[in-house]
């Protein structure tokens, strides 16, 4: 299925109960053996919708959160602006997150919302963009390898709801 632009739209407030939804089934769909059960555990469906709600209340201009809808329901969504990477240059933006629920998998929405977010960042200036990934989901690796994103720096360990875990960060040219 082709997404059309019209089905891409910014996050209103209206749609924090689905991102929730979506954060927390995505996770417990994606994260199984990638990371401790208690982290998945912790990142349930009320506290995800409460941390939309936040960030939706209180807009941060530079940053735009973007939904994906098919007949009407908000199956995904991204997350980008300005990279939070110390020593980065102004003109580097970051993807700070992009999930789908698992039914939307595969259907090449995740590419079409992807490519939204990413030329909103050409457009407002940024030449590169970042995407920092789990080391361990190979899944999401491919995905971004394929769509253009090559290995920048490996096996950082950050810090993931208060958990250590080693990460890798991609990078693409815009």
């Amino acid at each position: 299925m082709r997404v059309v632009e019209e089905r891409i739209r910014l996050a209103a407030l209206a749609d924090a109960p689905a991102l929730g939804h979506i954060a927390a089934t995505s996770w417990r769909a994606t994260y199984p053996g990638l990371v401790p059960e208690e982290l998945i555990a912790r990142l349930d469906e009320k506290s995800r919708t409460d941390r939309f709600t936040q960030i939706l209340s209180q807009p941060q201009p530079e940053r735009r959160l973007w939904v994906v809808e098919d007949a009407g329901a908000v199956l995904g969504y991204a997350h980008a602006g300005p990279t939070r990477d110390d020593g980065e240059h102004d003109g580097v933006g970051e993807l700070y997150a992009i999930y789908f629920l698992p039914e939307a998998w595969g259907r090449g929405l995740g590419r079409a919302l992807q490519e939204h977010a990413l030329a909103d960042l050409r457009a407002r200036g940024f030449r590169e963009a970042t995407v920092w990934v789990l080391t361990t989901n190979d899944r999401a690796r491919r995905f971004y390898e394929a769509t253009g994103f090559h290995l920048d720096v490996e096996g950082v360990v950050k810090e993931c709801f208060e958990f250590e875990l080693p990460h890798t960060r991609y990078r693409r040219t815009l």
